[in-house]
């Protein structure tokens, strides 16, 4: 009788253990992942992330493309991370008390939404929302054209925004010996011709930088046109560039974009334990358009080759 009523008690206190146990893991917040879609550079975000050990944990993942985000949702988080301008606006919209993180995300578009709904960068930090920059660093192109034209006398820099001219003190600065720079602001294309055309003929090569949206795919045609005209070399800013007629580009990639987020996350300081910070692109791809080379007479090697080099100029691994 007593052995059967130490089993009894014993199974009772298992059922409650487990009971307990599932009532707490009911109410343990869940990281929240918001994308702006599932199709496209975001799934392939999603699915790098599903690799990272850091994620094989229980998430919640909600696509705007498929549903609204709700105050409930972000209650219910510890941490959120926010794919895409338009998923990190929504979450602003919402103003969080928990940790956020802002990825595939330009620099410009983050100060945009950061002063629309926090004031300023400085009092979203303040808030606890972090970025990481989509865009790659001048001085990193910078490099990747003196890789490919190294005796280069005279570099152009083309922007489409008059901000983006300080652009040039951030490649000058480099620690590497620079040759003279020249740039242009494309803040219109009224005569795109008359500003780019003189530029090319004197550069060894031009880096096209990134900047209004509302005139980049304009002025993009522009400088691959007059380039190829000038045969000129163009280091750009994106794969599709590259591929489109550019010699070459450093760029973010979705695989990029994924395992900085996997590392802000799992370092010991990282967004959710430690103070917001905003993060420049330390991940990043290269592309390489062999038939432009050839035309231009320039030898190249495989993408691989430039990525690690650029890697051992900024003192990587």
């Amino acid at each position: 009788m007593a052995n059967q009523l130490y089993r009894l008690a014993l199974f009772a206190l298992v059922l409650a253990s487990l009971v307990f146990t599932a009532r707490a893991q009911a109410d343990v917040a869940r990281p929240l992942i918001v994308t702006s879609a599932l199709s496209g550079v975001y799934g392939e975000i999603l699915e790098r992330l599903e690799e990272c050990s850091a994620f094989a944990i229980d998430k919640q993942v909600i696509s705007l493309s498929d549903a609204e985000l709700s105050e409930a949702s972000v209650r219910k988080a510890d941490s959120i991370i926010a794919i895409g301008t338009r998923a990190s606006a929504a979450v602003y919209e919402l103003a969080p008390s928990v940790p956020v993180l802002s990825a595939l995300i330009t620099e410009s578009g983050f100060e945009h939404l950061a002063a629309r709904h926090y004031g300023s960068v400085a009092q979203a930090l303040e808030a606890g929302v972090s970025a990481i920059y989509l865009d790659q660093p001048p001085a990193r192109l910078y490099r990747l054209g003196m890789l490919l034209v190294p005796d280069a006398d005279r570099v152009g820099v083309i922007a489409t925004d008059p901000a983006s001219a300080s652009i040039v003190d951030n490649i000058s600065g480099d620690t590497i010996t620079t040759p003279e720079l020249e740039w242009v602001t494309l803040t219109d294309l009224a005569k795109p011709i008359k500003l780019l055309g003189p530029l090319m003929q004197r550069s060894a090569f031009v880096i096209a930088l990134p900047g209004k949206r509302a005139i980049t795919l304009s002025a993009a045609k522009w400088i691959l046109e007059i380039g190829s005209s000038t045969r000129t070399p163009v280091i750009a800013y994106s794969r599709k560039y590259a591929t489109s007629g550019a010699l070459a580009a450093v760029y973010t990639s979705p695989v990029d974009v994924a395992d900085q987020v996997a590392d802000v996350c799992t370092r010991t300081q990282g967004f959710a334990s430690g103070p917001a910070a905003v993060y420049p692109p330390e991940h990043f791809s290269v592309e390489i358009n062999a038939a432009v080379a050839r035309v231009l007479g320039i030898p190249v090697r495989d993408p691989g080759y430039y990525r690690d080099a650029l890697m051992r100029a900024e003192g990587r691994p």
